[in-house]
């Protein structure tokens, strides 16, 4: 909002100093977004990836109720309809549960307290969400960082004009000032 204030104020009062303040900063913006957004999207494969494994070290490790991990893949597989990070299997992978066939009860399709132990897991059809959580939570986020691209780019497309026209205004004024 202040540069916006610097650059209307250097247009208004016709200030070559102001205006040449803002469209350098505004050049600097916009680089960064430009840096900024390449490199999301550079990395986004490398932090799913390293996520990946992160939640599937979590969910072999600590697969118990008073852990926070377990609390919020609860949570997760209620909002996502969806067990485990890529399979419901993921669950009986685990070391500390490594002798229980068992899974979460947020894994039942119509959840009731103790569903998910009363589960084989070779007879799971129609009872349970047999995808994974880990698809569908990168689902979502690319999802959303499309979104942001997209207003990214519009905000880049703004940017870039409104520093074309202080550029022109500052030529204009930088002409007219060596013709008087």
């Amino acid at each position: 909002m202040l540069l916006g204030i610097v650059g209307c104020m250097g247009a208004w009062f016709e200030k070559r100093a102001l205006l040449f303040i803002y469209i350098i900063t505004m050049v600097i913006i916009f680089v960064g977004l430009l840096f900024g957004v390449v490199f999301i999207i550079a990395l986004n494969e490398r932090v799913a990836m390293s996520t990946h494994e992160k939640l599937l070290n979590n969910i072999r490790q600590y697969p118990d109720k008073e852990n926070e991990f377990y609390k919020k893949m609860t949570i997760i597989q209620r909002r996502l309809h969806c067990c485990g990070i890529d399979e419901y299997r993921d669950w009986s992978n685990g070391d500390v549960w490594s002798d229980h066939s068992y899974i979460p009860d947020s894994c039942c399709i119509e959840e009731k307290f103790g569903c998910g132990k009363h589960m084989k897991l070779n007879e799971t059809q129609g009872l349970i969400y047999t995808d994974g959580c880990f698809n569908m939570i990168q689902k979502e986020i690319n999802r959303n960082l499309m979104i942001v691209g997209i207003l990214a780019f519009v905000l880049v497309f703004v940017e870039g004009f409104c520093i074309v026209v202080a550029l022109g205004l500052l030529c204009y004024l930088r002409q007219r000032d060596s013709y008087i």
